[in-house]
């Protein structure tokens, strides 16, 4: 800089309290998301339960079906039409 002078600058702040939201809405946002919350965690359980007994029940349903159908035709008798 060619001189020695300082830019000297003025601020002025002001400072007012936040606008606070009504009490009926903070009551609903609350208890809203604290059910938010539990219908969560209550669908993980659902969730983890349905995988945790599905594959006992699919292999238990599936040895039955095998046990239930005839067996398969066998072709080397030799069925000549």
């Amino acid at each position: 800089p060619a001189t020695q002078k300082q830019d000297i600058a003025e601020a002025a702040v002001a400072v007012r309290n936040p606008t606070r939201l009504p009490t009926v809405a903070q009551s609903a946002l609350r208890y809203g998301g604290l059910a938010l919350s539990l219908a969560g965690l209550v669908l993980l359980g659902l969730m983890g339960a349905a995988l945790r007994s599905g594959g006992q029940a699919d292999s238990k349903l599936a040895s039955r079906r095998r046990s239930e159908q005839p067996p398969p035709p066998s072709t080397s008798e030799g069925n000549h039409e």
